[in-house]
This record gives C-alpha cells, sequence and structure tokens, in this order.
C-alpha cells in the first residue's frame, strides 16, 4: 500500500510540474526530488526517479539517511548558504551509497524553512559538476520563481488527505529540536553587509530598477541578491525585508518607511 502511494504521489506531481521540469532539463537536471521535515519528527518525500522507489531502506540505513539531512539542514542554517552539493566522491555512508547506485548521488540541495516545517528540493544530474545548475539558475534569474512554482504545486498535492500516510517518523525528538529550535533562532546577523544594502534600499521602497540604478548594477546582480536575501530571512515578500530592517533597527535618519 506504501509503495502504491509513493507512485501515485509521483505520478500526481510528475504531472503537474510537467513544463517545469522540461525547463530544467535544459540546465543539465535529469531528476527532481522533494523532502518535507515536520516539527513533530515525521518526514516525507517525493522523487521523480523510479529507481528510489526500489531501494530498500533497512534500520541502518534509515539513521544514517536521518543523520545526513540533519547535518545538511543545520549546516546550512549555521554557515548560512544557499544550497549545498552532493556527489559521487561523499557517498560514504550507506544512504548516499544508495543513491549513487540508482545514479542519483550527483545533486543540488536547496531547502526552504519555516517554524513548523524544512522543505528540500534536489535537483538531481548525471553531471559530475552539479554546481554547474547552480551556474545555470543564476544565469537565467529563474531559481526564484522555479522554487515559488514548484513549492506552491507540491503543496497543493501532498499536503491531500489520501497522502497522509506517507508521513513516518524521521527524526528523534532530539534531532528534532535541536533542527528546529536552530531553524527558528535570531536573524540578527544573517544579512551580509552587501545584502543588508541592498534590503535597506527596499526597506525605503525602492524597485529593482531603482536599486540597480543607484547603486550602478544590472537588475540581474539586484534579483540575485534579493533571492538571498528572501532565503535567508525565510520569506517570498519585501514586506518581510522591511520588517526585517525595521525590528534590527537599521533605520535611516529622518526616513520614513511608510
Amino acid at each position: 500500500m506504501s509503495r502504491f502511494l509513493e507512485v501515485a504521489l509521483r505520478e500526481e506531481i510528475l504531472g503537474k510540474v510537467e513544463p517545469y521540469f522540461a525547463w530544467l532539463r535544459k540546465v543539465k537536471v535529469d531528476h527532481i526530488g522533494y523532502r518535507e521535515f515536520c516539527a513533530d519528527g515525521n518526514s516525507r518525500a517525493f522523487c521523480s526517479h523510479l529507481g528510489w522507489y526500489k531501494v530498500k531502506i533497512d534500520e541502518q540505513m534509515h539513521q544514517e539517511m536521518a543523520e545526513h539531512y540533519a547535518k545538511e539542514i543545520i549546516g546550512l542554517q549555521n554557515k548560512q548558504f544557499k544550497f549545498c552539493v552532493r556527489n559521487k566522491f561523499l557517498a560514504r555512508n550507506k544512504f548516499l551509497q544508495a543513491l549513487l547506485a540508482q545514479n542519483m548521488c550527483n545533486s543540488l540541495i536547496v531547502y526552504q524553512q519555516e517554524p513548523k516545517i524544512i522543505r528540500m528540493y534536489a535537483f538531481i544530474s548525471y553531471l559530475e559538476n552539479v554546481e554547474a545548475i547552480n551556474y545555470f539558475f543564476n544565469l537565467h534569474n529563474t531559481i526564484e520563481q522555479i522554487m515559488e512554482s514548484y513549492s506552491s504545486i507540491i503543496a497543493q498535492i501532498i499536503e491531500q488527505p489520501k497522502y497522509e500516510a506517507l508521513r513516518r517518523p524521521l527524526f528523534t525528538d532530539k534531532v528534532t529540536s535541536k533542527v528546529f529550535t536552530n531553524n527558528t533562532s535570531s536573524t540578527s546577523s544573517l544579512l551580509t553587509a552587501t545584502e543588508e544594502k541592498y534590503a535597506k534600499l527596499i526597506a525605503l521602497g525602492a524597485t529593482n530598477k531603482d536599486i540597480a540604478s543607484q547603486l550602478g548594477v544590472s537588475t540581474n546582480t539586484v534579483k540575485y541578491h534579493l533571492t538571498n536575501i528572501k532565503f535567508k530571512l525565510k520569506t517570498n515578500s519585501r514586506l518581510t525585508i522591511i520588517e526585517y530592517i525595521k525590528d534590527q533597527q537599521h533605520y535611516f535618519h529622518g526616513t520614513k518607511f511608510f
């Protein structure tokens, strides 16, 4: 029953994301995956690669998989990376070796963090240099648009009651607490000096074009920094950026935000 549901979820998602997936193939993405981690320790996942559903997950692999995901999440939170990369040279545990056996080990991993849920998106490639995928994303200025479209489609489908049975325990209480405590920690030092400069201009009501003109950069550069700011602040809204600036007391003297 579980495998049937997993394959049914795969088919339904692929049917909805095909236009988006078609573009991803052009930038060397061969498969896509998704996993969500909930604050109750449960998790569920989807992968376009049918080979993943043939992998038998025993107790050792389950534990190593949980440890690997926790290390990735905490590493990204602490180091403020936008993404991480997996490749065959890092396949030192049973989980990554299983991915390698299915030619799924080379992947660009992006995390979206919310207070009660952490979402992981995997862009799997047969390329050994998967950082090239990130280069293509930045080149085409599409990562923000792709993530917004993809995440909304996934949410609409996976939240259906029929897929509730796919939620299974992954993290122990101790690991869950660490991951989500770390996730909701203060954002006081999230942004770099450059990003704060862009955030302050956004808080003053500047458009992307205004910022590009004022800083002497291209609008593509503005979009790039805006994507990073939104990711670090866990938002898709400029209003959240304004609130961040206000909360951190980064005010321009004599200037009103509204």
